[in-house]
């Protein structure tokens, strides 16, 4: 698996994570909907980059 793609992915995840704990630390939520919406973005996205964790580390072990 290319590197590179899994880490231009983790970077797109951190900056995506980041811009929805801004809106949420800045109250630029409108609405209760919202805010749980933006959660289980956060959500998601962990789960994704613990899966990718996963696969580097897999890919990693092949190559030893």
């Amino acid at each position: 698996m290319d590197i590179n793609v899994l880490d231009f992915i983790k970077k797109k995840i951190n900056q995506r994570r980041d811009d929805i704990k801004v809106a949420l630390e800045t109250g630029n939520i409108p609405s209760y909907d919202e805010y749980k919406f933006c959660v289980g973005q956060i959500r998601g996205l962990a789960y994704v980059e613990d899966e990718i964790r996963r696969l580097m580390k897999n890919s990693e072990a092949e190559d030893d």
